[in-house]
């Protein structure tokens, strides 16, 4: 029984995943300076591919390090870096040019760079957004900066007309009753993208949280989750990263 015990905890200790913290220098021409971009990750035991995750306009929060986890359980290591912090403002839902995604491309490109050096990493990299953080996959996709990105997963994402040219295969998941990030905007470009919408689905569908109203730069958004829409956009979205980053 003493054996077995030992056992069991070497096994949880050695398939657990902790999360460390880690930092880099970008230089960000729009300021003007090099600035630190604060990293937090949760890595495989074994070298793995990885999916760097784009937190939304409200900055890094917990709710996106809770992707970690699903991003584990993928088989991938999951890296969180916070474009906000250092630059200012830890929210910019009612300024979301403040932060641009110029910006974050620049920190998507550096950090991808960053996570092709590591020896926790190994095979290819995804990059997965939301909101603001899926406006900047867009951008990136269309612009990219570096080529270490093999894939890239939009969720709610402002579309802009002129993203309609990606390099990098893109996957959009939007709700039809998004009324922050409205997927009429996305009309002209989403045949350019592997584009989903979910009837029934407002903005933020993935977040376990009561329904609520979030103030932004248009007034007041309605926020709702939508569990039916979350498992299918999750499962979209593993399929998707197995077919551009392959297995573990």
């Amino acid at each position: 029984m003493k054996k077995y015990s030992v056992l069991f905890l070497f096994s949880v200790i050695c398939n657990a995943n902790a999360f460390f913290n880690d930092t880099i220098k970008v230089k960000d021409p729009s300021l003007n300076e090099e600035i630190t971009i604060e990293i937090t990750k949760s890595t495989k035991w074994n070298p793995s591919p990885t999916v760097i995750v784009l937190h939304g306009c409200d900055g890094s929060q917990p709710h996106y390090q809770k992707w970690g986890i699903v991003i584990n359980n993928w088989g991938y290591n999951a890296v969180f870096p916070d474009s906000f912090s250092n630059r200012g403002p830890s929210n910019i839902c009612t300024q979301p040019t403040s932060v641009s995604t110029y910006q974050r491309n620049i920190d998507v490109s550096a950090v991808a760079e960053w996570v092709s050096t590591q020896k926790w990493h190994k095979g290819k990299i995804g990059v997965i957004g939301f909101s603001h953080g899926g406006w900047t996959i867009l951008r990136a996709s269309n612009h990219p900066l570096t080529d270490k990105i093999s894939a890239m997963v939009a969720y709610y994402p402002w579309c802009n007309f002129d993203l309609n040219t990606p390099k990098i295969p893109v996957q959009i998941h939007i709700g039809v009753k998004d009324d922050w990030t409205p997927i009429s905007r996305c009309t002209t470009i989403k045949n350019a993208y592997d584009f989903y919408s979910y009837e029934n689905t407002a903005h933020s569908f993935d977040i376990d949280a009561p329904a609520r109203r979030y103030k932004s730069n248009f007034g007041e958004q309605y926020l709702e989750h939508n569990p039916i829409s979350t498992k299918q956009a999750e499962q979209r979205s593993k399929e998707f990263f197995k077919k551009h980053l392959g297995d573990n």
